[in-house]
């Protein structure tokens, strides 16, 4: 089992956010991005963990590393901040980039390319093919102000209430790209015209991921994982968590998730990685915020 840890300093991070003040009410996000030597300061690292009992096992130091899967023999994973993603095959590492990549989140791997969501230019990019979306539809941010669009993201940072949609997860579903939108809290469908949701009413969702026949998808402020069916129709739900950035279901059944303090509320108490039926857990260094978690093995 993999988990990717974004940041180092959460607190601090967040803290920094605060002082440009509050989003307004019902929103979540920075009306400023974090200064450069705040960031500086977050590191990051992609764990390899096992369970029975759960531990630590290996660590790669990365720059911000969030989504992440395997295309082959090869780790490919997406730094939030760098405006890149590495490639990791056995002891060599080279760095993929693309205009559009900005505040990547989720990344994922299927037979016909590699997904990107780049929460902080509100599109969605296949690395391999060079399929695009880029906020078609868009005109203004969530606060209502002029959306700005750009060509090249490298190098800019966007707060978040400053985007659109906020994609952070996309996967390729029986025919179409479906994505999560935080500031939507919805699935929505990825079209020519616009996004078209197909799930709404969802309390910030993130990490839409394929689970059997049908989906996984967190929301995120409920603290729970949901099941959804072939049709993006919930069919159950797990989990009584502070906030699920991100599960995973192991080769063997168990579902694994990221429970971390609120985005909106942050507490003392340290993230961990829960597996929801047993709920044994792994307690993370205090600051560290995981992002994603695969179960490929546990």
């Amino acid at each position: 089992m993999w988990v990717s840890i974004v940041l180092e300093d959460f607190r601090g991070l967040w803290r920094s956010i605060a002082r440009h003040g509050r989003p307004p009410e019902g929103r979540l996000g920075s009306r400023a991005v974090p200064p450069e030597d705040v960031i500086a300061q977050q590191g990051g690292r992609l764990l390899e963990l096992a369970w029975d009992p759960p531990r630590i096992v290996s660590e790669t130091r990365l720059p911000t590393p969030a989504g992440f899967d395997r295309v082959g023999d090869a780790l490919w994973v997406a730094s939030a901040w760098t405006d890149s993603v590495t490639v990791i095959e056995g002891e060599s590492q080279r760095q993929e980039s693309h205009p559009l990549l900005s505040d990547a989140h989720g990344l994922e791997a299927d037979e016909e390319g590699v997904l990107v969501a780049c929460a902080g230019s509100d599109a969605v990019i296949d690395l391999v093919t060079g399929w695009r979306w880029h906020a078609q539809g868009e005109t203004r941010d969530v606060l209502g102000e002029p959306l700005e669009r750009r060509e090249n993201y490298r190098g800019h940072r966007t707060p978040t209430l400053k985007r659109a949609l906020h994609l952070n997860s996309a996967i390729r579903h029986q025919g179409r790209v479906l994505a999560t939108s935080l500031h939507r809290g919805a699935v929505v469908s990825l079209e020519e015209e616009g996004s078209v949701p197909v799930l709404e009413g969802l309390a910030v969702p993130h990490g839409l991921r394929p689970d059997g026949e049908g989906l996984l998808l967190c929301e995120s402020r409920r603290g729970r994982v949901l099941t959804l069916d072939s049709s993006v129709r919930v069919t159950g739900h797990q989990g009584a968590l502070r906030w699920v950035q991100d599960a995973d279901r192991s080769p063997d059944g168990r579902l694994f998730a990221l429970d971390v303090p609120d985005l909106g509320r942050p507490d003392r108490a340290p993230s961990r990685v829960v597996e929801l039926s047993s709920g044994e857990a792994l307690e993370l260094p205090e600051g560290w915020r995981p992002h994603t978690i695969r179960a490929w093995h546990a």
